[in-house]
């Protein structure tokens, strides 16, 4: 009796061991089928749904209006901002407070060697000692490197590293903890339009569940209204080209105000007038447009470099009420004409100032200043030298510089 009974528990707790075993592999598998589940809902979101495409359209617009206001604010978009271009100081731009801005007009060109040629360029088969033979208002030349475009590689770059932020963003916060993500490079173009820039994301992502790979190439098309283009044309690109190619125009508010100015060319033109020694000749101010933009312009002298501040009253676009543009023109020398001759013991300097700055003439023998003037004359009867020397002349804004070296061999001769 005693063992039927044993026998009795024994069956009886077996069949409560496997009871509760299969009960264990079931409520598993319908907790792996639950998660599975929702790893495949998930992933539909992100692949098949509007989460992802809502999302990035509106990071990505949001990253154009700061990447264009980091633009705006330095004249540049750095290297380690995202940017092509390594920001060096006095270079290619100035440090500034906490912003590095940009040379927009630079004399990077005339830096390296000790040769008089500015403000000439240097002919290839000329090589050193070569003179610049200049004379207002000579017109061959450029009065700096132009440093200004449009920041469209700038901005492809800066929204390059830009999308891929805002797609690990957004991954990040969906499904990070049930995916792998394997890093794909998206390709980017972006077109600066008249009306507002057009922006086109093609976007591959590849992600890892398991065993399991999703692939899938995500297009985003995001075109933002702005008339930046026109702004940078107007205001800046085209005063700009015209500081580099005429000496005496003069890049300022009351000259912007007007709707042409007069640059002095040795040829004629149609409406030009007729002067002692040259011709001054109209050129055409886009008032209107600049009007249109409503700016206010200011120019701050920083160590001989100009720093220029143009806001536009008129909005640049959404997110964009605080834009400005601020950026810099290196300071570059007054530009001396040649001197020729020495007639009757009286030299005549004459040189004008690219920066609009005053220029001042300094006269030197063997390294000893033996006038400084506003006007440019000196009269060699009144220095006391009797045998041949060398007479430098130099005209100065202050900072820079520049000769001509004379050679006197009486006070009525000189070359």
């Amino acid at each position: 009796m005693k063992k039927a009974q044993i026998t009795i528990f024994m069956i009886l707790g077996i069949i409560l061991l496997l009871v509760f075993l299969l009960t264990f592999k079931l409520v598993s598998e319908v907790n792996k089928s639950s998660l599975s589940a929702e790893d495949e809902q998930v992933l539909n979101k992100v692949f098949e749904g509007e989460g992802l495409k809502s999302y990035m359209e509106s990071c990505l617009q949001d990253s154009l209006v700061n990447g264009i206001l980091l633009y705006g604010k330095q004249g540049r978009i750095w290297a380690d901002e995202g940017g092509k271009e390594e920001f060096i100081s006095g270079y290619n731009g100035i440090e500034f407070g906490n912003n590095n801005l940009a040379y927009l007009i630079s004399r990077s060109r005339y830096q390296e060697g000790e040769d008089n040629v500015y403000p000439c360029i240097i002919p290839n088969q000329e090589g050193a000692g070569y003179f610049c033979d200049y004379h207002y208002p000579d017109l061959s030349v450029n009065f700096g490197d132009k440093s200004f475009s449009l920041p469209t590689t700038e901005l492809k770059l800066f929204m390059l590293q830009e999308s891929k932020r805002c797609v690990q963003d957004y991954l990040e916060s969906e499904i990070f903890s049930v995916a792998e993500l394997e890093e794909e490079e998206p390709e980017i173009s972006i077109k600066i339009l008249d009306d507002g820039i057009r922006l086109n994301v093609n976007y591959p992502l590849r992600l890892k569940l398991g065993e399991e790979e999703f692939y899938q190439l995500n297009k985003f098309d995001i075109f933002y209204p702005t008339p930046l283009k026109r702004f940078l044309e107007t205001a800046v690109f085209k005063p700009l080209s015209w500081d580099r190619s005429f000496a005496d125009f003069d890049f300022s508010a009351e000259t912007m105000e007007k709707d042409k100015f007069y640059f002095a060319s040795p040829e004629k033109y149609f409406g030009c007038e007729n002067k002692e020694d040259y011709f001054s000749c109209p050129r055409d101010i886009p008032l209107e447009e600049y009007n249109y933009f409503a700016v206010q312009f200011k120019k701050t002298d920083f160590n001989g470099d100009d720093i220029f501040e143009l806001k536009p009253e008129l909005k640049m676009g959404e997110g964009m009420d605080n834009f400005i543009l601020r950026f810099v023109r290196q300071n570059r020398p007054p530009a001396l004409d040649k001197i020729y001759s020495c007639s009757g013991g009286l030299i005549q300097a004459e040189a004008i100032d690219p920066d609009e700055d005053e220029v001042t003439y300094i006269f030197e023998i063997n390294n000893e200043k033996i006038e400084e003037n506003n006007d440019g004359r000196l009269d060699l009867n009144e220095v006391s030298f009797t045998s041949s020397y060398t007479l430098r002349v130099t005209a100065s804004d202050g900072h820079l510089g520049d000769w001509q070296d004379l050679n006197v061999k009486s006070r009525g001769d000189c070359s």
